[in-house]
């Protein structure tokens, strides 16, 4: 199916898995095609496709743009609709005969010129918004938790990001370190690599994008983005 979208060799299919007993099968393509995106000089993320196919009948087929930054491999995923104009997700309800996979493959190509293009614009506008301190701190936990209250654990959760924005993979790339860009990284760097799961390791990848985490990123790309203007903004101070 993927040959049929990109043509055949042009994506590089990298991981798979299935949801739950095999209901739902994914499968995650590079589609970057030796054109990454640069944010910074030294700093680049690729483009892939997540495809979701379920086998109960109750969902749809769901193409998902999904951009990795190549330094650390973070999943910088979950664009939301109001940030990223017509989001980062393709649908159709079937896949089974030549019709439905045109119509996938020509919404799939047709969007992620787009998609991508305004991701670039996004973490380029992250990585030039310097954050104090304090607006560091807040940040980092307003994604993290839904409300003020401050506890022990949470704060020592909030200080182990706020770490990874000095010692994370990629923080020492010139132009990272307090900005909204190192932020958003350190964040998401802890939700796919240092976050501990209900399910342990194996179930990581599954809960980075489908589950807790992928809320989580959610929520920390929204606030970056109500910050630099993209949305409504917000104080953070």
């Amino acid at each position: 199916f993927f040959d049929g979208v990109f043509g055949e060799g042009k994506a590089r299919y990298e991981t798979a898995g299935y949801l739950g007993k095999g209901e739902r099968m994914w499968l995650l393509a590079n589609m970057t095609n030796n054109d990454p995106i640069e944010i910074l000089p030294g700093d680049e993320i690729n483009k892939y496709l997540l495809l979701t196919n379920d086998f109960t009948g109750s969902y749809s087929v769901i193409g998902s743009f999904t951009p990795i930054r190549v330094v650390c491999n973070n999943t910088l995923t979950v664009a939301v609709r109001d940030i990223i104009k017509g989001g980062n997700t393709v649908r159709v309800k079937h896949i089974g005969d030549v019709a439905d996979r045109l119509n996938f493959a020509g919404k799939v190509l047709a969007q992620a010129g787009v998609f991508y293009d305004e991701v670039k614009d996004l973490f380029q506008t992250f990585a030039k918004k310097q954050l104090n301190g304090e607006q560091t701190r807040t940040y980092i936990h307003r994604s993290l938790f839904d409300d003020n209250k401050e506890t022990k654990s949470r704060t020592k959760k909030v200080d182990e990001v706020e770490g990874l924005m000095h010692t994370g993979r990629g923080s020492d790339i010139v132009g990272v370190r307090g900005t909204v860009w190192g932020a958003y990284n350190a964040l998401t760097e802890y939700v796919d690599h240092h976050k501990v799961y209900r399910g342990g390791a194996t179930k990581r990848l599954e809960a980075s994008q489908f589950g807790t985490g992928r809320h989580l990123k959610k929520k920390a790309l929204t606030i970056g983005a109500e910050m630099v203007s993209y949305g409504k903004e917000i104080e953070l101070n």
